[in-house]
């Protein structure tokens, strides 16, 4: 098995870091090519403003439903009294 280029390298350290300082506030749950499912305890503002500082893709909040018809923002599963899911859509990549 080959070892991790240093950019590889490098992008997966700022991904940690992002996570673990934004962990309290929002979590990135589930991330393919073209959508990402977040669970926050933020506004819309300020969950945009921390997936724009997001390394790798550019995300924008989109208003489609998620994929289970549930609508967009919807409640948390856990804990929708301070918690809610939102969907966002790749915009391209900020590499």
């Amino acid at each position: 098995m080959s070892e991790l280029s240093p950019r590889t390298k490098k992008m997966l350290a700022d991904f940690e870091e992002f996570d673990a300082s934004t962990s309290d506030t929002l979590i990135v749950y589930m991330e393919g090519l073209f959508y990402a499912s977040v669970c926050t305890t933020l506004d819309d503002e300020q969950a945009d403003a921390v997936m724009a500082r997001r390394p790798g893709t550019r995300w924008e909040r989109t208003d489609e439903p998620f994929q289970t018809g549930e609508p967009n923002p919807c409640p948390c599963d856990t804990e929708p009294e301070t918690r809610r899911h939102i969907l966002y859509a790749a915009m391209g990549s900020s590499l």
